[in-house]
């Protein structure tokens, strides 16, 4: 709960969520999941991170697929639309946009799929810790 906690925050950022969870793997009183590891030997904490960063990759082709849609709408458009049409000048703005702020929206877009991985896996964590207390399987 703690580290979706921190990716929560509103000034929360990848950066600061990944350290967050390194931390944990030195800190003394931490819960002992992070210092597990899998048959690889890899600990639980650097599983989590590398799991992130492997999230950029889809944040990435939604900003993509965003643009592209955006660039077939202008490329659909009749040829004798007037430059100062309200639909293309729409258009232009958002391509502008995008174009401007392509690696800002894909900071974003992966930092909200970084928050939802992380509250999925709590629940995932509760879920089992539950089961293993009453002893289902």
């Amino acid at each position: 709960r703690n580290v979706l906690n921190v990716a929560t925050e509103a000034n929360s950022s990848l950066e600061v969520i990944k350290n967050f969870i390194r931390y944990q793997v030195g800190r003394q009183g931490s819960n002992k999941i992070w210092k597990t590891t899998n048959k690889d030997k890899q600990l639980f904490a650097d599983a989590v991170v590398e799991q992130i960063d492997n999230l950029l990759k889809p944040s990435q082709e939604m900003v993509g697929a965003i643009a592209k849609d955006i660039n077939e709408k202008m490329e659909a458009l009749p040829e004798d639309t007037p430059e100062d049409s309200k639909e293309k000048k729409l258009i232009s703005n958002l391509q502008n946009y995008l174009e401007g702020s392509r690696t800002n929206l894909i900071r974003s877009q992966h930092l909200k799929l970084t928050q939802l991985y992380l509250g999925y896996l709590s629940r995932e964590h509760t879920a089992l810790l539950g089961e293993k207390k009453s002893g289902v399987k």
